[in-house]
């Protein structure tokens, strides 16, 4: 469907105009602090020819981005127009997963418009941050489990990994995801090939789950992440380290001890804070206000989503949002294991705002089918 592509494009077109400001005004004042920190480390690298140890997290995106702005140049616009483009891969790859649905033509231009236009994806997919990069990563592999879900084609199985392990190798968080992802698309996939409980399948990627699980946990540290001390533990950690540099923005005060039964409600709260954080009491921006009209949005899809999958019971459909759904809460899970404030998780949410805008296209679908479905019935009963 063309329109989808011409709206990714002006959606592409707002983030140059935006990309052009930022160039304009210069890294000081158009970049926030770490965007700003990234921008100095792509120059050196673009000056001095000299990389970054290359590990997981940063190194990737700074030496390619680096290396890039080495020969186009070293402009604040030229490392943002990069960004632009990596946000213009996402959203060709997100209108294609888009297209793979049954959804009817309005709906698919609403999610392509949404995922376009989301306030707060403009900045973060236009200035010199991972979160393009990530969100680019993860619209790749959503596309090719959706393509595996629909054509059955192995060929898509190596795009899949290309998605994943890029993801993973930009965050040790996004590491965990990629195989979270990857055992939910093996398993759907099962699913999708008319096996009512694909058994073998299921403790064959649970077997793999604990293997992969535990060498990560032995590398842990060739990750990016530090787990010795056990996931819970390491959590706290983590969220130790965002409360000492206290802002504004912060949710969190201080890390509660966790002991025995607590440890069952430490996830669930947080990642409720994340997702819906800043409560109305809290606002006292207009940055703050666009950030609780997103998560307005961001619980009526959630909701809606819940909903069609309890109404919905028989629908093949079904099938497909249960696992949008589920991919979904499996990245916003582990991102809110180390998040204390709702800037930052603004920019989080971004590598996940593909997943949710078709969790929310999947279940729209879903609920116009189940309201359509005693009128057709009533419309044929009528011709009769």
């Amino acid at each position: 469907m063309k329109y989808l592509k011409l709206i990714i494009f002006a959606g592409f077109a707002i983030r140059l105009l935006y990309a052009a400001r930022i160039g304009f005004q210069g890294a000081a004042d158009g970049l926030d602090m770490d965007a700003e920190g990234f921008y100095i480390r792509m120059v050196i690298i673009a000056r001095s020819g000299i990389f970054e140890a290359m590990q997981v997290g940063e190194p990737l995106v700074l030496n390619t981005i680096g290396t890039l702005m080495g020969l186009f140049g070293d402009g604040v616009f030229v490392g943002c127009l990069f960004s632009c483009l990596a946000w213009l891969v996402s959203g060709l790859f997100f209108s294609k997963s888009v297209a793979l649905t049954d959804a009817n033509d309005s709906l698919k231009m609403m999610a392509v418009t949404l995922y376009s236009f989301w306030p707060t994806g403009i900045p973060y997919t236009t200035i010199t941050l991972r979160e393009p990069y990530q969100l680019m990563f993860v619209s790749i592999a959503l596309y090719a489990a959706l393509a595996l879900f629909r054509s059955r084609n192995a060929l898509y199985w190596p795009l899949l990994a290309f998605g994943l392990i890029g993801t993973g190798a930009l965050h040790g968080g996004l590491a965990a995801f990629g195989i979270a992802m990857f055992i939910l698309t093996m398993i759907f996939y099962s699913f999708f090939g008319g096996s009512k409980f694909p058994l073998v399948q299921v403790l064959f990627a649970t077997v793999l789950a604990f293997i992969i699980g535990y060498f990560g946990f032995l590398n842990s540290g060739a990750l990016g992440l530090n787990i010795d001390s056990g996931v819970i533990e390491s959590a706290q950690s983590y969220q130790g380290g965002g409360i000492a540099n206290y802002g504004r923005t912060n949710y969190k005060e201080e890390v509660a001890s966790i002991t025995g039964l607590d440890a069952l409600f430490f996830v669930p709260i947080g990642l409720f804070q994340y997702l819906f954080e800043p409560m109305p009491w809290k606002i006292s921006t207009s940055s703050d206000i666009v950030l609780f009209v997103e998560n307005l949005t961001r619980l009526a899809i959630i909701l809606l989503a819940i909903v069609e999958l309890v109404k919905s019971p028989k629908h093949p459909q079904r099938t497909l949002l249960f696992f949008l759904i589920s991919a979904y809460f499996a990245q916003e899970m582990l991102w809110s294991l180390g998040t204390v404030n709702w800037g930052t998780a603004s920019r989080h949410h971004v590598p996940a705002m593909g997943l949710l805008i078709l969790t929310g296209l999947q279940a729209l679908f879903l609920r116009n089918h189940r309201l359509m479905a005693p009128r057709q019935i009533t419309s044929a009963a009528r011709a009769a």
